[in-house]
């Protein structure tokens, strides 16, 4: 018997997904759907999934386990389209940014709610510094040696948290939990807080009364800052990501200003020391950033089988029953 995993968004998290199991056809069945016709053509090219289904009816009526990578903005005509046709007890697992939103969104549209987990990739070192691009930027290791943080709350079943915990180990990916709020917090400076800055930047050029002569000298610098943020993303899309999480999206850019007027005073005073010291921290604390990430320097060193019951154990005979032995190798 085949497990129907069915991939809602196949930019570069769903499809990356897809592709990490590829190698597990005869036990998962990959069905897949994305609101662009480029992304169902890329992953099913790839072999991210097996059939791509155009209905989210027919995506989730079959299914086993969903997983849903969509724009914070898309997720709320997501749940209220698939509602209506989820098998019973059916495990959701839902990479949307905001963790907070998501969760109110859950309880208002889902039949059963307490089966919705989000999860927040921290990606692989390996592919750390690789642009973001949607599905172009899919890789089958993109979760290797990374951490799927589980945001778990109260009321969510403890048989799905095990079974997150699963999916991270057959993704290649250890796991952790986090409160949502908590995980919020964080990628308000992580993920949303570079997006702020490169628009911010990236506007002022466009906007400036030098930009006809501007535009005519590139530079690699400016092509990568006013691309953040901007593949596969609409404005609406990028709103919402801001406003679901407005008050540490607000915080973030209140630290930015503050970091901003340092540069600012110490350039009008024509002080030099001040704006080496300035740029010799910030590298310094990228290089101690960087290295500690690549070492996973916060990760305890053991690890926790969970004991897994119920649906958990059910799913978990096709996740880790005979696919964790038959997973290939890397």
């Amino acid at each position: 018997m085949q497990l129907q995993l069915t991939l809602i968004g196949l930019g570069e998290i769903g499809a990356s997904v897809g592709l990490a199991l590829r190698y597990q056809k005869k036990d998962i069945f990959r069905v897949g759907l994305d609101s662009r016709k480029s992304a169902e053509e890329a992953a099913k090219r790839v072999d991210a999934v097996d059939k791509i289904e155009h209905s989210y009816a027919d995506a989730v009526k079959k299914a086993h386990l969903i997983v849903i990578a969509v724009p914070d903005g898309e997720l709320e005509p997501v749940l209220d389209a698939i509602a209506p046709n989820l098998p019973e007890d059916i495990g959701i697992l839902d990479f949307s940014l905001n963790k907070v939103r998501a969760n109110r969104l859950a309880r208002k549209y889902l039949p059963n709610p307490d089966q919705f987990v989000g999860l927040h990739a921290a990606l692989s070192p390996a592919r750390l510094a690789e642009a973001q691009e949607g599905w172009r930027s899919a890789r089958e290791d993109l979760f290797k040696d990374g951490t799927l943080t589980i945001a778990a709350t109260e009321t969510t079943d403890p048989e799905l948290l095990h079974l997150a915990q699963d999916f991270a180990i057959l993704l290649g990916a250890h796991s952790a939990f986090f409160a949502p709020a908590e995980i919020d917090a964080l990628t308000a400076r992580s993920e949303l807080a570079p997006k702020i800055a490169a628009a911010a930047f990236s506007a002022a050029a466009f906007r400036g009364q030098g930009w006809s002569d501007q535009r005519k000298l590139g530079g690699k610098p400016f092509h990568a800052l006013s691309g953040i943020g901007n593949q596969d993303e609409t404005g609406l899309n990028r709103a919402l990501e801001l406003l679901a999480n407005r008050e540490n999206a607000l915080l973030a850019i209140h630290e930015a200003t503050a970091a901003m007027k340092e540069l600012r005073d110490a350039l009008r005073d024509e002080d030099a020391e001040r704006l080496s010291r300035f740029f010799d921290e910030t590298s310094a604390n990228r290089r101690t950033w960087i290295e500690q990430y690549e070492k996973a320097a916060w990760r305890s060193e053991a690890e926790v089988k969970p004991e897994r019951t119920s649906m958990s154990e059910t799913l978990s005979q096709f996740f880790l029953g005979g696919l964790l032995s038959g997973k290939k190798k890397n």
